[in-house]
C-alpha cells in the first residue's frame, strides 16, 4: 500500500485490521467519466483512487464540492458515483458500497489507531490524516511521516 512521493510501498502485513482499511476508492474524475472517454483520444478514464493520500492531506477522503452529498470540500477526491455513494476495496480484498466514506483517520492510514483522528477535525485544521497536524508531500512534515508509516 502507498508508495507516494516515491517511498516504498508498505506490505499489506503491516495494516492492523485489513477488512476496514480502505486501499481504493471511487475518484471524482470530472469532466464525469462517461465523457472523459476518449479525451484524449485511445485513453481511457481513471476512476480508482489510492486511499492512502488521506495521510498527506486529510480531504482527499471526502467527496468533491461537485456532488451535491455529504461530507464535501472543494479538494475532495472521493465521487458519489453510485446512488450518492462510492465503491471501496479493502486491504483484505473485498469491495463494498458506502453512502458515506470512512470518517476514521485510521481506515485511510493503517499505521494510525481507531479512534485516533476523524477525517473531518483534520480537514478543519488543514491538516492530513498524521500525528504531525500538517500537511504535504515530498519532504515537507507529513510528507515524511506518511512516507515511513
Amino acid at each position: 500500500m502507498g508508495g507516494w512521493d516515491n517511498w516504498p510501498p508498505k506490505p499489506i502485513p503491516r495494516v492492523k485490521e485489513p477488512a476496514t482499511t480502505v486501499m481504493m476508492a471511487e475518484n471524482d474524475n470530472w469532466p464525469p467519466r462517461e465523457a472523459a472517454l476518449n479525451d484524449p483520444p485511445t485513453s481511457l478514464p481513471w476512476t480508482g483512487h489510492m486511499a492512502n493520500s488521506a495521510c498527506r492531506w486529510a480531504w482527499h477522503a471526502m467527496f468533491h464540492n461537485r456532488w451535491n452529498v455529504d461530507s464535501r470540500h472543494g479538494s475532495g477526491r472521493l465521487g458519489a458515483h453510485h446512488m450518492e455513494g462510492l465503491n471501496f476495496i479493502f486491504a483484505d480484498g473485498h469491495a463494498k458500497w458506502q453512502k458515506v466514506p470512512p470518517f476514521d483517520c485510521a481506515a485511510w492510514v493503517p499505521a494510525l489507531e481507531k479512534g485516533q483522528m476523524d477525517i473531518r477535525n483534520q480537514t478543519a485544521i488543514g491538516a492530513g490524516c498524521n500525528p504531525t497536524n500538517t500537511s504535504g508531500g515530498g519532504s515537507s512534515t507529513a510528507g515524511i511521516w506518511c512516507g515511513q508509516n
